[in-house]
């Protein structure tokens, strides 16, 4: 910092709330005189995320808490949140560009560091380009050319260059990433770096003569890059341009999953928290559960952070640490939310009351099937239904009709074929797939792990078991041991399968010998993965749909990746072919028909393009790494029609979060028995969060107080709704409230007003929204007294 300070030249600081906290705490006189200069402008704070997550492998939501809760801490340790975010790792997505913009950025630097589990980021002609993301926001971009994202004893030469490109008209920037080595056997590095970067620009005296020179700068912030978007070459990353590799993987994926499963519960709670204003007089249980939330969501970031993924092996302790207790305290809230709720909705305790924590009216199956409607984001009683009828009846009834070695069976609409002495599905016939899905050689279920031995299928002793409900599969290995479940459910018609391994062996690395792309390198190998093959009858090129945070689309990924990396035995290469990743479901679909076959996951993001679909990679070895040798998720196959974008994010979000009945019991009777705390009408739009700010985040980093309420005794914000357009179209919504609000408006995550809506004089409560293709609205709002 000192030697920042006295270089005279514009430096910016590019770190993370937890660790500026962690610095506050450890070294308060260095972390005074940081403010201080940050205060004075000498450094400028980039970044000012909560942690430094990958934005890819993180939830939409977690996006925006990482942003506003970044600033947030930031605005009080340091007075100044960040408006340029560098980017440490390759973190970027279709929808960043519009996230970041929401969120106060206004510059990108994306030149990342150099580490084993990073992309290379892609050499620029030229340093400036806009990013442009899936609804069309641009967000200036700094990125690697031949003089930005330069070692830093390359600065010498980046300048000279930077020279000759300043004199061409071109941008001239000079970036390089400076790392803060604290460790004194660094030391002589450290002075190395600094008397490099130091006598550079003392040569081209670049804190006095900055018209020769008006764009090069050793780090720059959104401030220095004036430059107008929409002249600038415009740059896409699409879903299929990233491939993380081992972050998928590492510790067989149960971070990554764990992170996910925490996400949606942490969505889930706040849902049902959302209808605390309706449960009647507060009490001492009766606030909004602000402390316990907000400490669940800043686990769930540190769990994410960059440093934890990037060397799981040695921190996996600290994100599982963190995902365990901020469980706990989602667990606690909902405990005693559920408990006040079924006190006071009339009902007896032979009688059940189902909980919605989505966004949408969704279908609840009764006996003798019928259905019940559950309201958006509420709740509906059934005195005369037990929570056991209602969990029986959510697996179809099973017919049964042995055919040779095949075992089929028939419910809900789907007749399934599985084989008895192998234990994978072979056939499965639908209303949209009525000469079957699968091609003759074809399979559902069928798992494999390459090692030294050959290649595992957990085929060598299969035993299928079989009641009205559910299939049960035993299937074992030369090593190893998976155990399934297949339940047949109902609207939509699907198959969900509950699969868990025991003792995998470990994979080794072999010569590359397999290539359905055709790209073959000799001399290369590959670290293989525990994985399932995801195939139908769908032509000679299915198309794959998948999301990412807040965007579904299309991919075609034909690009090979290498990661290099040292294992145990010398250095390695891992090549593997078209990779993609996916936030929660893959789609194959046939173009000509729109019908296919959609997997919805719990957490695995990795895949591999094949020519018949695709391969769910289900865990990962990295080389020189532990090997994690037990596996458990749960997923659904479900054959369709055609389907829109927005439905697809609907199925994969009842896929994570399921109705939820509880037992009821003697209640007041001063609730009704169905009720729901929002509404939105309207296609192509998705509810995908409705919360209350746990802190008046609008006055603190806008100064707007027009949400303080004096009388609120437990200083809870406004509500906030996030909706988000899916399908790419322009959309009217209607959102519909059950009692009086108060100014409704629409802005970003950090509280800037935008404007706001307009009231439907045709309905009551209710408010008028238009949105644009891919956006994501940020609407609060508050109760009227």
């Amino acid at each position: 910092m000192q030697w920042a300070l006295q270089s005279n030249l514009p430096f910016a600081l590019s770190t993370d709330a937890v660790t500026f906290a962690a610095l506050a705490l450890d070294s308060p006189d260095v972390t005074g005189g940081l403010v201080e200069a940050i205060v004075e402008g000498k450094i400028e704070l980039v970044g000012g995320t909560y942690a430094s997550i990958n934005g890819l492998l993180a939830g939409g939501e977690a996006n925006l808490r990482n942003r506003w809760l970044g600033a947030s801490t930031f605005m009080r340790l340091a007075c100044s949140p960040a408006i340029t975010h560098w980017l440490r790792h390759y973190d970027v997505w279709p929808q960043g560009p519009q996230l970041l913009r929401s969120c106060g950025i206004e510059g990108v630097v994306l030149v990342t560091g150099r580490t084993r589990t990073n992309p290379v980021t892609p050499l620029m002609d030229d340093a400036v380009f806009s990013w442009v993301g899936a609804d069309g926001t641009k967000i200036t971009t700094i990125a690697r050319s031949k003089t930005a994202g330069v070692l830093p004893m390359q600065v010498q030469e980046a300048l000279e260059r930077a020279v000759q490109t300043a004199d061409g008209g071109s941008s001239a920037i000079v970036a390089t990433w400076v790392p803060t080595m604290l460790d004194e056997r660094a030391a002589g590095a450290r002075e190395t770096v600094a008397q490099a970067i130091h006598d550079a620009t003392r040569a081209h005296d670049l804190a006095r003569d900055c018209a020769t020179l008006p764009r090069t700068i050793l780090q720059l912030s959104a401030k220095c890059i004036e430059a107008d978007p929409s002249a600038l070459p415009d740059t896409e990353f699409t879903a299929d341009s990233t491939w993380h590799g081992q972050l998928l993987g590492i510790n067989g994926d149960r971070i990554l999953r764990a992170c996910t499963r925490l996400e949606r519960s942490l969505l889930d709670i706040e849902a049902l928290a959302s209808l605390q204003p309706f449960l009647g007089k507060r009490d001492d249980t009766g606030s909004y559960p602000h402390w316990e939330l907000g400490e669940a969501w800043r686990g769930l970031l540190t769990a994410q952070h960059q440093e934890v993924r990037e060397r799981e092996h040695n921190f996996a302790g600290i994100a599982i640490a963190d995902v365990t207790r901020a469980q706990s305290l989602v667990d606690e809230v909902r405990r005693r939310l559920e408990a006040k709720l079924t006190r006071r909705v009339p009902g007896d305790k032979n009688g059940s009351v189902v909980l919605n924590s989505l966004g949408w009216e969704r279908q609840v199956p009764l006996d003798g099937g019928r259905t019940a409607t559950v309201p958006a984001m509420g709740w509906l009683a059934l005195p005369d239904e037990s929570v056991e009828s209602l969990e029986n009846a959510q697996n179809a009834r099973l017919r049964l009709a042995p055919e040779d070695d095949e075992l089929v069976v028939a419910a809900a609409g789907l007749r399934v074929k599985i084989h008895r002495k192998r234990g994978v599905i072979t056939q499965v016939f639908s209303e949209d797939f009525p000469q079957g899905m699968l091609a003759p050689k074809q399979e559902l279920l069928a798992f494999e792990l390459r090692n030294d031995d050959g290649v595992e299928r957990f085929e060598d002793f299969v035993e299928v078991r079989s009641d009205i409900y559910g299939i049960k599969i035993d299937r074992h290995g030369k090593r190893g041991k998976l155990d399934l479940r297949l339940e047949i459910r109902e609207n939509p018609s699907r198959i969900v399968v509950h699969a868990a391994a025991r003792d995998l062996p470990r994979p080794g690395c072999r010569p590359e010998v397999d290539d359905d792309y055709g790209d073959r390198s000799s001399g290369t190998y590959t670290r293989d993965a525990f994985g399932m093959r995801l195939v139908a009858k769908l032509g000679a090129a299915p198309q794959r749909i998948v999301d990412t945070p807040y965007h579904v689309d299309a991919i075609d990924p034909r690009k090979a990746h290498t990661l290099r990396y040292t294992g145990t035995s010398g250095k390695v290469e891992e090549k593997i072919l078209a990779p993609f990743t996916a936030a929660s479901f893959v789609d194959l679909v046939e173009p000509q028909t729109g019908r296919g076959l959609l997997y919805m996951h719990d957490g695995g993001q990795g895949f591999v393009a094949e020519r018949e679909g695709a391969r769910a990679i289900l865990s990962m070895w990295d080389v020189g790494g532990a090997w994690i040798d037990t596996f458990e998720s749960t997923f659904a196959l479900m054959p369709h029609g055609p389907l829109t974008h927005e439905q697809r994010a609907r199925l994969a979000s009842e896929h994570r979060s399921p109705l939820q009945a509880l037992r009821g019991r003697h209640g007041d009777g001063q609730l009704p028995d169905r009720f729901g705390a929002l509404k939105v009408e309207g296609e192509h739009a998705v509810l995908t969060a409705l919360f209350r700010e746990d802190e008046r985040v609008a006055e603190l980093l806008t100064g707007d107080t027009t949400y303080r309420d004096d009388d609120d005794t437990d200083h809870g914000g406004p509500w906030v709704a996030r909706l988000v357009e899916i399908d790419g179209v322009r959309t009217a919504v209607r959102i519909a409230f059950p009692c009086p609000v108060d100014r409704v408006t629409k802005g970003s995550p950090l509280g800037e007003v935008e404007f706001e809506l307009d009231r439907d004089r045709s309905a009551r409560n209710a408010y008028l929204l238009e949105l644009g293709p891919r956006e994501v609205a940020t609407i609060r709002f508050r109760y009227s007294r």
